[in-house]
């Protein structure tokens, strides 16, 4: 097997059992015994199963930013680019749980997030959102859009998670609504 068709197969797999099964219930030995490979085969191409959850992480937020980004590029403000995102993203909990909940739930992307990883470029769903509030908030200072950041990130995140779970059906005009009032408005 091509060392690097290797590696892309062992991506490609993982992103199907994740999507399948969630990244809970993920096992790496299922996988490799899957694709005919063993544990030394995995190891020659990543350092351990955080660094395989690292780049499957990016390759996932590409994909959804390569698929939400005509619809939020569409809107003329950004708010209203803001609130597609949230919209589009609150989708995939309710299309594609597993895969969103590996996005914004898996421990091994913690580092993603610091301003300080080089590897934050390449995660451009992130990027996305960043670009968006610093446009919508030009007047304010770095660390209050931070903080307005880490509060409409959060609100997706648990709305999220309510309706990945069933809890609720996911409502845009709450969505709308909670920005609005992060806004001040």
């Amino acid at each position: 097997m091509n060392s690097n068709n290797t590696k892309e197969k062992i991506i490609h797999l993982t992103i199907t059992e994740i999507s399948n099964n969630s990244w809970e219930n993920f096992s790496l030995r299922q996988v490799l015994r899957k694709l005919g490979l063993t544990t030394g085969a995995f190891y020659k191409h990543f350092e351990s199963k955080d660094d395989l959850f690292k780049i499957i992480s990016i390759e996932i937020s590409q994909n959804i930013y390569q698929t939400i980004l005509p619809t939020v590029r569409q809107q003329n403000s950004p708010q209203e680019q803001l609130l597609q995102l949230g919209k589009q993203l609150l989708v995939y909990f309710e299309k594609q749980p597993n895969l969103i909940n590996f996005l914004f739930f898996n421990p091994s992307i913690n580092s993603l997030y610091q301003a300080t990883n080089p590897e934050q470029e390449n995660f451009q769903l992130y990027n996305l959102t960043v670009t968006i509030i610093n446009n919508l908030l030009p007047q304010k200072t770095p660390a209050q859009r931070q903080e307005f950041l880490i509060k409409i990130w959060s609100f997706i995140q648990g709305y999220g998670f309510l309706i990945k779970n069933k809890v609720v059906a996911f409502d845009p005009e709450l969505l709308k609504q909670t920005l609005n009032q992060l806004l001040g408005e």
